[in-house]
């Protein structure tokens, strides 16, 4: 699933202030430390637009959803992209 937020059909997504779109990026980081959850406090996100990536690795497609969930609970969060690989442990990303 790669985006769970949308702006309403035919809305565009309007620039916001680049201190916003830092508060709304230390927010979603923020919130995904504080999750619980152990393995999403590597998700790394960036912000442009009120459009959120989420990128990193995850041990599962569950965790990955997680994530995307905890981060859609942001205040300025347009749209997420769901970047986030999944692989189990010991996997390695190909050289």
């Amino acid at each position: 699933m790669s985006s769970s937020v949308r702006p309403e059909r035919g809305s565009p997504v309007a620039a916001l202030p680049p201190d916003r779109e830092g508060i709304i990026r230390d927010s979603a980081e923020s919130r995904l430390k504080r999750s619980g959850y152990l393995a999403l406090r590597g998700v790394v996100c960036e912000c442009c637009r009120g459009i959120v990536t989420l990128r990193g690795s995850l041990p599962t497609h569950h965790l990955k959803q997680i994530a995307q969930e905890v981060v859609a609970a942001v205040e300025g969060v347009q749209r997420i992209i769901n970047q986030i690989e999944v692989r189990g442990p010991g996997e390695r990303r190909p050289p």
